[in-house]
C-alpha cells in the first residue's frame, strides 16, 4: 500500500510516494498541454519557491499519462463495466427477439444495467416486457424495476410499480425509501419506514443508511436522527461503513458537528466515505483547519481519497483563500487521475475563484468538456463573488440557452449577482424563473430572495417571502431579522427574534448580530446590553468580534463614550480595526476629539497607512473647528501618498446604472442636473430646509459650502433620478459613504415636496424618506 507522506501546517502538501516505490516517469503530452492551458506557471512563479517544488513533482512527470497505475486500472475497469451493461441490453434484445423467454435474473441484471447508464426507456420496454409476462408478480424483478426508475429520477413510476406489488421484501422497501431520501422527501421515506415496519420487514443496513439520509437539517430532523441512531445501536448496525457514515453525515447536516465527530471516533474501521464525509462535516461547520488536518491524517492512514474526498478539502482551501494548498490539491488531483472529472474540476473551480484567481477559473470552466449544471453555477458564482454580476447573469443566460435547467445552487448565485449590482429588476425576473421551474418553496432559495429584497432596499418584498414560506429554518429568521436591523426596523427586529425562540428554534451567532443591529438603530441601549448579557449566559454563545463592535456601536451612537472605551477595554481580545473606527467615527459626531484622537493613535498603530482613518481624524477636527490639526493630517496624507476616497452615488434608471462623484463637473448630464437643483432648492427652502454647513468640512465662506453641498453625489442622483423616471416613481440610492447631515435633511424635504419615496442605501443602513421624514427617525 503506498503511503501518502503529508506535512500539513497551514496548509503544506508534501506528498511524496515511497522511495522503492517510485519510478522516473513523463508527464502525458495532453496533461502538459492542460497544465500550460490554465496559465499555472505565471502564476506559481508569483508564489515563488512553491512554484521549484510544483515543477519538481508534477512538471518533471512522476504520473504516467497523468495517472496512477490505480487510476489506470480504475477507469479500465469502468470501461469494462459500461461494455458489460451494454452488452446485458444487447443480450435482451437477441433473446426477445429470437423468441427467448426472459428470466427474473436477466430481467434483473439488465435493469441494473439499464439504471446505471441511465437508459429510461430501456427500462420501460422492459417493464411492459414484464408485465406481459409471468414476470409481473415476480419481487425480485419488481424490485429491479423500483431501483431502476429510482436511479432515472422517475419517482412516480418506482412508486406505482412499489404499489402495484404483491409481495414486498426489504429490497424494494429500501429502494422506494432511498428513492424519496435522495428527493429530498423526507415526510414520504419516513412513511414508508412506518409502513415497512407495520408489514413485519426487518430493515437491514441500507435501509437505515437511507432513512438517516433523509433528515431534514432542522430540529425536528436531528430528534428523527437520534431516535434511528438508537434503533441501529440496538438492532447492531452501527458497526456497517453504510450506517456510520449516513449518522456521520446526519448529524453534520443537523448541525451538531460534535456528534458527527463522536460518530467517526467511535468507529470500528473507516473507509475513503466516512473520512470524506467527517471532512465535509468540518468544512460546512467553517473550520476549515481542522478540514484540511484530517485530509492530511487520512493520507498518513493509506486511504486514496476519491472524488468527493478531493471536493471537499478543495471547498476547505478555497474558504481559506489559501492559494497555494489549492495547486497543492490540484497537483495530487493530477497524481490519481481525477482532475479531469467534472465534479473535481467544479470544486477546482470555485476553489481559484476564492483565492481571487478567477482567470484559473474560467480556463478550468472552458476546457471542462461535458459542463453539467455545477460547473455552470460554480463560474456563475465565481463572477458574482468577484463582484461582475452583469457576467454572472450573461453565463446564466448562456446557460438557459443550451438547455441546461438551473438548481437551487445556481439561483441563490444569480440572485446575489443581482444584489451586487443592486439591480431589482433583474432580481425580479430571477424571481420569475424560480417560480416558473418549482423552486420557491425551496428555503436556500427563499431566504436569498429575503436577502435580495431587503439589500435592494425593499424590505415589504423581503417580508412577503418571508411569510409566503410554508417551511422556516434558523437562516430564514437570521435573512429577515438581519434585513430589518439593515433598514432600521429595530422594534420589529426584536419582535421577530421572540416570534424565532416561540418557535422552537435555538438561535445563533448569526441571529445575535441581527438583533444587537436592531437594538443600535433603534437606540435601544439598555436592551442590546441585555441581548449581549444573554448569549453567553442563556444560550451559551461566546460572542465573537463581530458582537462586541454592535455593543461598541451601540454605545457609541447613543453618545456614551466612556462606556464604549471602557467596554473595548475590557474585551476578552484585541479590538480590530473595524470597532476602533466604529469609536473614532462617534467620537466625530459628537466632537470628543481627545478620545477620538486616541481611537486615531490605535488604529493607525494597526495600520499606518489607512486612508478612512486620516479622513476621520480630519473630518472630526474640522468638525471642531480645529483648522491648524486638519491641515495637518492632510499634509500627513500627502507625506504618505494617500488620497480620501471621493463620495459616489449610483442609481439605476430604465436598467442602467448612473454613477455621480461629488464635485465632478463633467459628466454628461451635469449641466441639467444643477437646473435641477437650483429650481428645487428654493422650494425646499420655503419648506423649512436650512443647508447643514457643518457638513461641509472645508475652512471656506459659508456661502461657498451652500454651493459645495449642492454637488454632492447624493444630490446628484436624487435630481437624476426625478427627471428621468415618471412621478411618483420611487428612487434606490446607493451610496459607497455613510450619507452626509446635509443631504440627509435635504432628502426628507426632497420626498416631501415631490411625493417620492426615496431609499438611500450607504455603508451602514437603510434610510428611507417619505413624506418628509426618514425612517432612522433621525437617530444614526
Amino acid at each position: 500500500m503506498k503511503h501518502w507522506l503529508v506535512t500539513f501546517p497551514a496548509i503544506d502538501l508534501v506528498h511524496a510516494v515511497h522511495a522503492k516505490e517510485a519510478k522516473p516517469m513523463f508527464l502525458a503530452p495532453s496533461l502538459q498541454r492542460r497544465l500550460s492551458s490554465l496559465r499555472l506557471k505565471p502564476l506559481l512563479e508569483r508564489i515563488g519557491d512553491g512554484y521549484r517544488h510544483f515543477k519538481r513533482f508534477v512538471l518533471a512527470g512522476i504520473f504516467a499519462s497523468g495517472r496512477s497505475s490505480s487510476s489506470s486500472t480504475s477507469t479500465m475497469m469502468r470501461v469494462e463495466e459500461h461494455g458489460r451493461r451494454q452488452d446485458d441490453n444487447r443480450s435482451f434484445r437477441n433473446m426477445v427477439s429470437g423468441g427467448t423467454p426472459l428470466d427474473q435474473f436477466m430481467a434483473a441484471s439488465v435493469l441494473k444495467s439499464c439504471a446505471e447508464i441511465g437508459a429510461l426507456n430501456q427500462g420501460k420496454q422492459i417493464h411492459a416486457y414484464s408485465i406481459a409476462s409471468s414476470l409481473g408478480s415476480d419481487v425480485y424483478v419488481g424490485s429491479s424495476l423500483i431501483a431502476m426508475y429510482v436511479k432515472c429520477s422517475d419517482l412516480v413510476a418506482a412508486r406505482k410499480v412499489f404499489d402495484g406489488m404483491p409481495h414486498r421484501n426489504v429490497v424494494a422497501w429500501t429502494a422506494m425509501i432511498f428513492g424519496y431520501a435522495q428527493r429530498g422527501k423526507s415526510e414520504n421515506a419516513w412513511e414508508l419506514l412506518a409502513g415497512m415496519r407495520r408489514a413485519g420487514v426487518m430493515g437491514n443496513d441500507f435501509t437505515a443508511a437511507s432513512v438517516l439520509s433523509s433528515c431534514s437539517d432542522d430540529a425536528a430532523g436531528l430528534s428523527r436522527g437520534k431516535v434511528l441512531h438508537a434503533y441501529v445501536v440496538v438492532a447492531g448496525l452501527v458497526s456497517y461503513f453504510a450506517v456510520g457514515n449516513a449518522l456521520l453525515t446526519m448529524y453534520s447536516k443537523c448541525g451538531s458537528l460534535e456528534s458527527s465527530c463522536q460518530v467517526f471516533d467511535e468507529m470500528p474501521s473507516r473507509d475513503v466515505v466516512s473520512w470524506s464525509a467527517i471532512i465535509a462535516a468540518y468544512g460546512q461547520h467553517d473550520d476549515h483547519e481542522k478540514a484540511l488536518s484530517m485530509f492530511r491524517q487520512m493520507l498518513l492512514e493509506g486511504i486514496v481519497p476519491n472524488m468527493h474526498t478531493l471536493a471537499s478539502t478543495l471547498a476547505s482551501s478555497g474558504g481559506l483563500g489559501n492559494l497555494w494548498s489549492v495547486l497543492q490539491l490540484h497537483e495530487i488531483c493530477i497524481k490519481i487521475g481525477l482532475h479531469c472529472h467534472v465534479t473535481v474540476s467544479n470544486a477546482l473551480m470555485t476553489a481559484y475563484s476564492k483565492c481571487g484567481e478567477l482567470s484559473i477559473s474560467g480556463e478550468i470552466f472552458e476546457s471542462i468538456e461535458s459542463k453539467d449544471v455545477v460547473s455552470w453555477t460554480s463560474i456563475i458564482a465565481a463572477h458574482a463573488q468577484d463582484g461582475d454580476g452583469h457576467e454572472a447573469l450573461r453565463l446564466y443566460a448562456v446557460m438557459r440557452e443550451m438547455g441546461i435547467k438551473p438548481n437551487d445552487h445556481t439561483f441563490i448565485s444569480t440572485l446575489d449577482a443581482c444584489t451586487t449590482i443592486n439591480e431589482l429588476n433583474l432580481g425580479k425576473q430571477q424571481q420569475a424563473d424560480i417560480v416558473k421551474i418549482g423552486f420557491d418553496i425551496d428555503v436556500s432559495v427563499c431566504n436569498t430572495l429575503i436577502t435580495f429584497y431587503a439589500k435592494c432596499g425593499c424590505i415589504e418584498d423581503a417580508r412577503k417571502v418571508f411569510e409566503s414560506m410554508r417551511f422556516r429554518n434558523l437562516s430564514s429568521w437570521n435573512s429577515i431579522i438581519v434585513g430589518h436591523a439593515q433598514h432600521g426596523h429595530g422594534q420589529e427586529g426584536l419582535r421577530l427574534f421572540e416570534a424565532l425562540l416561540q418557535s422552537g428554534l435555538t438561535p445563533d451567532f448569526i441571529t445575535f448580530i441581527g438583533v444587537l443591529s436592531s437594538c443600535t438603530h433603534a437606540g435601544l441601549v439598555e436592551e442590546g446590553l441585555h441581548y449581549f448579557k444573554s448569549m453567553s449566559q442563556d444560550y451559551g454563545i461566546l460572542p465573537r468580534m463581530d458582537h462586541y463592535g454592535c455593543v461598541v456601536d451601540l454605545l457609541s451612537r447613543a453618545g456614551r463614550l466612556n462606556e464604549a472605551k471602557a467596554f473595548i477595554e475590557r474585551m476578552p481580545f484585541e479590538p480590530d480595526p473595524i470597532i476602533w473606527s466604529t469609536f473614532l467615527g462617534a467620537c466625530r459626531v459628537h466632537k470628543n476629539i481627545e478620545l477620538g484622537r486616541e481611537a486615531a493613535e490605535n488604529l493607525l498603530q494597526l495600520d499606518p497607512n489607512s486612508i478612512p482613518t486620516h479622513v476621520l481624524l480630519a473630518n472630526m477636527y474640522a468638525a471642531g473647528n480645529r483648522w491648524k490639526e486638519v491641515a495637518d493630517v492632510r499634509k500627513m496624507m500627502k507625506d504618505k501618498g494617500l488620497r480620501k476616497k471621493l463620495g459616489c452615488s449610483w442609481v439605476t434608471v430604465k436598467n442602467t446604472t448612473y454613477s455621480f462623484t461629488v464635485g465632478e463637473t463633467n459628466h454628461a448630464h451635469m449641466k441639467e442636473l444643477f437646473a435641477m437643483w437650483n429650481k428645487l432648492a428654493p422650494v425646499l427652502r420655503d419648506a423649512g430646509y436650512v443647508p447643514d454647513t457643518e457638513a461641509e468640512l472645508h475652512d471656506i465662506e459659508e456661502s461657498e459650502k451652500e454651493r459645495i453641498l449642492g454637488h454632492h453625489s447624493e444630490k446628484l442622483a436624487i435630481m437624476f433620478a426625478l427627471l428621468n423616471t415618471p412621478p411618483g416613481t420611487s428612487i434606490l440610492i446607493t451610496k459607497n459613504l455613510r450619507i452626509c447631515s446635509d443631504c440627509h435633511t435635504a432628502s426628507k424635504y426632497i420626498s416631501k415636496v415631490t411625493s417620492r419615496e426615496i431609499v438611500m442605501r450607504d455603508t451602514t443602513r437603510f434610510h428611507h424618506f417619505k413624506d418628509g421624514v426618514c425612517s432612522c427617525q433621525d437617530y444614526w
